[in-house]
Order: C-alpha cells, then structure tokens, then sequence
C-alpha cells in the first residue's frame, strides 16, 4: 500500500486479458508497467499463446523488490507455455519510460495490459520531473504510468488498464 500498488485478482486478470482484439501480429510484444507478480501478464499469455500462432514477447516492469522472487516464478511459468519470452525491469518505470521516450529509444509494444499504482505524486518529486521532462503534467501515479504506456505504445498497440472512475472528471 506505501507504494500505492494493489494486486488484481485472477478473474479481474483474465477478463481484461480477454478484451483485446484477437488479429494479434506475429510478435505481440507485451508490457506490464508495475508488474507485481505478473497476474496480468500471465493472463495474457493463457488467453492468446493458446489462441494465436503468435510469439509473446512479455516486458514486466516492477519496483517493489519484494514481490521480485514471485514475478520471475511467474513468468517462468508463462515461457513454459509455448512461443513466449519474458524480461524483468527491476527498477522505476516512469524514470525507465521517461527516458526511453524522451531520447526516443527503447522498445515499443504492441500490447499493454496494467493496473497501475494509485497514489498522488508529490509537487518536488522526481517523478514529477521526470513525467515534466516529457510534457506529462499529472498528480497521479495511475495517469502518469497511463500516459507513459500510450507513448510507448506502437500506432496499432492497444491497452487495457485499471483506472478509477475520476479518471473521466
């Protein structure tokens, strides 16, 4: 809860993993901003590696040190179920996202699927700075983690995500 990160529930997982539209690329790639323990990813990867000839490339960004042991159990499991690889970014994603927008480099996905943080960015913090440094002005974790994973999306990408009701305020 200090870092505003609450875990989605399996069947709250597989009902948003099955909203995306089934023409799928031959490559998926895959993003998970504030993984946990990967439920939403591991969602995915049941409902379309079972679905799509297609190969998953899943990217699951974590901070919490804690749940890092689990996330990596997790998507172990997910690469033993056919054409999917995984990669751990232990570490902040909106410093990695910020940086990889801003100096235009990194990769890009064609999928998302989150429930990001919900907590209030403070007025000085370097997450405000970073998400200022891309013209992202926003009070919120959860819309600053949004806007990141849409900059990071490809022209075609989709995503879902976990938001709360404000959001449209």
């Amino acid at each position: 809860a200090d870092l505003g990160q609450f875990m989605t529930p399996p069947e709250i997982a597989r009902f948003m993993a099955s909203m995306f539209t089934p023409q799928m690329p031959s490559t998926v790639r895959l993003i998970e901003a504030g993984a946990g323990r990967a439920a939403l990813t591991k969602a995915f990867v049941e409902c379309w590696s079972r679905r799509t000839n297609c190969h998953i490339e899943a990217h699951a960004y974590e901070y919490d040190s804690m749940v890092i042991d689990d996330l990596r159990d997790v998507l172990d499991e997910c690469e033993q179920l056919g054409s999917v690889s995984t990669q751990i970014f232990d570490g902040d994603f909106i410093e990695a996202a910020a940086s990889m927008i801003r100096l235009e480099r990194g990769p890009r996905y064609s999928h998302a699927i989150l429930n990001p943080p919900y907590r209030k960015i403070g007025t000085g913090s370097q997450h405000r700075k970073w998400l200022r440094a891309i013209g992202l002005e926003t009070v919120n974790l959860y819309t600053g983690f949004l806007g990141l994973v849409l900059e990071l999306l490809t022209n075609d990408g989709q995503a879902v995500a976990i938001i709360p009701r404000s959001f449209c305020n």
